[in-house]
């Protein structure tokens, strides 16, 4: 099992996208001043709770996502979002990930939100 680690900083999650195979987990880590979580409403959901500067949380992922992977926000700051793509154990996660950046717009997973409005 693997953790991916994404950090929250300046109103943006980096990664936005993260690729990780069914069993792992990711690390939110909170890097702002101000509160924020990262969580998903629609199945599979999740919420790591606002977390305070330099608190993380973690979760595992049981259940693969399609090519885009799961959309998640951030309730105070609706306009913070990011992706985590679940894999099967095995798949060639490579070409699951070129597939899910090019179906968000071409953006590469290595953060940079620059299209998206900071407070």
């Amino acid at each position: 099992m693997a953790t991916k680690i994404v950090e929250i900083t300046d109103f943006e999650y980096v990664p936005e996208s993260v690729a990780i195979e069914v069993g792992d987990t990711v690390k939110w880590i909170n890097r702002d001043d101000v509160q924020h979580n990262a969580h998903r409403t629609s199945a599979p959901t999740f919420d790591t709770g606002l977390l305070a500067k330099n608190q993380e949380k973690e979760i595992a992922f049981s259940q693969a996502s399609d090519a885009k992977g799961f959309e998640y926000s951030c309730s105070p700051h609706s306009f913070m979002t990011g992706h985590v793509v679940v894999a099967m154990p095995g798949s060639h996660i490579a070409a699951y990930t070129r597939e899910a950046a090019r179906l968000l717009h071409g953006k590469h997973g290595a953060g940079g939100n620059d299209d998206k409005k900071k407070p």
